[in-house]
């Protein structure tokens, strides 16, 4: 599903908005690590994947993206974790552990 950055779903969307999945390969938000980053492309483009929530309720993963071309409902999409990102914060985060 997409929503605008309102909180409307929408068939279409280009700019700030949300993508709910059922599976991810990001990271989300919780246990004191942030979340993962990283691209989502189609159609040969690439946008950012800027923040990953899980809805703990429905089992669904919302990803906060800046599209950067017209993505529709119906598109095929890559996930891709910012592999850089991730290591940095596994480390931050265990040495929170430490201290």
């Amino acid at each position: 599903m997409l929503f605008n950055s309102d909180g409307d779903t929408v068939d279409s969307l280009k700019g700030h908005g949300f993508i709910l999945f059922d599976k991810t390969p990001f990271y989300a938000l919780g246990g004191g690590q942030a979340s993962d980053k990283g691209t989502i492309s189609f159609d040969n483009k690439t946008s950012e994947v800027l923040d990953v929530r899980k809805d703990i309720i429905k089992k669904y993963y919302i990803h906060e993206v800046n599209i950067s071309h017209e993505l529709k409902i119906e598109d095929i999409v890559t996930l891709k974790v910012d592999a850089d990102f991730r290591h940095k914060a596994s480390i931050n985060h265990s040495a929170l552990h430490m201290t």
